[in-house]
């Protein structure tokens, strides 16, 4: 429950705090249109599906309301607008953003000379439609309070601007009107709520964005020449919600960087793909330094002059092949040296062979791009 300072000179505002609780059986929260709009409020306390907020006021509270539509925590379901004033224009505070914000509208507004309320709702062919003088015979029950406000349109004549050019949800058809399911859909909800449609076409494909403060395109078409709805696709922006109520997004647009597929990699290059060139390169040198280091300790130690054969015994044992060699053989430490070397070598070579078998039963094409910026450091921009 918010009031305003100069209300409590007409009425008891505690008296009503009291009142509320009593009838609703619920704690109420007793608020200054000051306090909130500068104090921390728990959430709970201003918005929720089954939360009623009480708006007290005598003088016009018009300031406060548009200070209250920067509160993203304001948002009761169920408004009530309690006037004390019989003079006060209240058309133009039903009519607030911040006060359709909500689904439930309430004013009560006592009459000039009179002694009794009038309570009023928002329709969305009445911006101040009469329910009635009031009563609590008659205002019995949450419905009779809160009527609902979208169930009937009145035979109003929705005008839509479109842009016919976003097939299948709008486009012309053979007749050479703008149709698709976006219209389609909008005249199945019309026909239940008892409203009808009219499109107007925009020539250019101009959704709509907010420049130097100004609304352009369809949006700006809706903002400013009185249009009623606009059903097109847009970007989600912060400037959208905070001056349009926006739907949930029943379609998404992806946006993607198509390439077309290289070709595979020539099948007789596959010898070389079970490794990378980093392994190729250790394996070389491995292989060239073990000959070379096992054949200057056979000189130095036992003075065997010609490396050939021994170059050729670590060689063997790499690519699966069997020599014997009596001047090795005879030697246990050089025996010793090339059996930890064709245990190593057999494990590299059972690697190979299990790669080769899958890079030839599966073709290898070339690296694709997979990011922005690997198409931004290839060739193709």
């Amino acid at each position: 429950m918010v009031s305003d300072e100069h209300s409590q000179h007409f009425l008891d505002v505690s008296q009503v705090v009291v009142a509320a609780a009593g009838a609703s059986l619920t704690p109420v929260f007793l608020a200054t249109q000051y306090s909130l709009l500068h104090t921390s409020t728990p959430s709970h306390h201003t918005k929720g599906s089954h939360l009623t907020a009480i708006i007290i006021f005598h003088r016009d509270p018009t300031a406060f309301l548009l200070l209250l539509v920067d509160n993203k925590d304001w948002n009761p379901s169920y408004l009530v607008l309690f006037c004390l004033n019989p003079h006060l224009n209240t058309t133009s505070l039903i009519v607030q953003p911040v006060v359709q914000r909500s689904e439930f509208i309430l004013l009560l507004q006592p009459q000039v000379g009179r002694q009794y309320f009038i309570a009023y709702t928002s329709l969305p062919t009445s911006t101040r439609a009469p329910l009635g003088v009031w009563s609590p015979e008659k205002f019995d029950t949450r419905h009779a309070l809160f009527p609902d406000r979208f169930r009937n349109f009145g035979g109003r004549v929705l005008k839509v601007p479109v842009s016919c050019y976003d097939e299948p949800y709008l486009y012309f058809g053979k007749d050479g009107k703008c149709g698709g399911g976006n219209s389609d859909a909008l005249q199945v909800i019309g026909d239940k709520y008892n409203f009808t449609h009219k499109i107007t076409l925009f020539d250019t494909v101009e959704w709509g964005i907010k420049e130097n403060g100004t609304w352009n395109g369809m949006l700006g078409d809706m903002m400013y020449n009185n249009k009623d709805i606009v059903i097109s696709s847009f970007k989600l922006s912060t400037d959208n919600f905070s001056d349009f109520d926006v739907v949930y997004p029943y379609w998404r647009l992806s946006i993607a960087v198509l390439l077309r597929i290289p070709s595979p990699i020539p099948k007789w290059r596959s010898i070389l793909y079970p490794f990378s060139a980093m392994l190729w390169c250790l394996t070389l040198a491995s292989t060239i330094a073990a000959a070379s280091l096992l054949s200057c300790l056979l000189h130095y130690l036992h003075h065997l002059t010609d490396p050939t054969d021994i170059v050729l015994k670590v060689m063997s044992g790499l690519l699966g092949q069997s020599m014997n060699d009596s001047r090795v053989r005879v030697f246990s430490w050089a025996r010793v040296w090339l059996i930890f070397w064709w245990v190593a070598v057999d494990i590299l070579a059972a690697a190979y062979m299990s790669n080769l078998v899958s890079v030839l039963t599966v073709p290898v094409y070339p690296h694709r791009i997979q990011t922005l910026q690997e198409l931004a450091e290839s060739d193709i921009m």
